[in-house]
């Protein structure tokens, strides 16, 4: 059973987390950036199968942006913490749209590595 009744979309379940992240930046309550994730990423989880890279896309953003807040935003070169809310609303539009983000800075920075050898093999078997 959904945590989130309203819908079954993976992306809109990643979306809603980062705009609540976004007002918690806002608001200065940093601590609460990531207060969602371990539950969102059990939520997402299950869809994981269909290899979305915009949803892998979304959690590594926001697994940096965690990582950002609680080292005083000091480990991602050219992202200040006055940039991370505005980051995190592209790539919830993206979610949003279903597509990955079109900034280059965001690609860039948040794409995912390509899979490993492993990875690869088990979606060439299961016939991803």
């Amino acid at each position: 059973m959904s945590l989130f009744p309203e819908t079954d979309d993976p992306e809109v379940v990643l979306a809603a987390a980062l705009e609540r992240a976004i007002e918690s930046h806002r608001a200065g309550a940093f601590d609460q950036i990531g207060a969602e994730y371990d539950v969102i990423e059990c939520e997402v989880l299950p869809f994981w199968h269909v290899a979305k890279e915009n949803l892998a896309l979304g959690f590594r953003f926001w697994d940096d942006w965690i990582d950002a807040s609680n080292h005083r935003w000091q480990y991602h070169p050219g992202i200040s913490e006055a940039d991370w809310p505005l980051h995190a609303a592209v790539v919830v539009a993206a979610l949003r749209s279903h597509s990955l983000p079109t900034d280059p800075f965001i690609l860039q920075a948040f794409t995912p590595p390509p899979p490993s050898w492993l990875r690869r093999w088990l979606n060439r078997v299961q016939g991803l």
